[in-house]
């Protein structure tokens, strides 16, 4: 980002824009950015599988019909049990 959004954003976007904006670090590439919830919601789709698939059928519904899908692997090891979430 260079500063300033681009395009229609709402006040309370344009302010969590700005804090990403001065806040972020590239070494971590934004591992200790807190996003307001209301926001992650208009912006990303996040949560269980089931959650995931009711937003893309909305987001569906409006015509999207690109997708950029990224997801997150967290695992842990528990002795010789380990999980891992996606």
């Amino acid at each position: 980002m260079h500063g300033k959004a681009n395009g229609p954003v709402a006040e309370q976007d344009q302010e969590v824009l700005t804090r990403v904006h001065e806040s972020y670090d590239v070494r971590n590439h934004g591992a200790s950015l807190r996003l307001p919830a209301e926001f992650v919601d208009r912006y990303a789709i996040v949560g269980a599988p089931e959650e995931c698939i009711r937003r893309i059928g909305e987001v569906a519904e409006w015509g999207l019909r690109g997708w950029w899908c990224m997801a997150r692997q967290w695992m842990q090891s528990t002795g010789t049990r380990s999980w891992r979430q996606t």
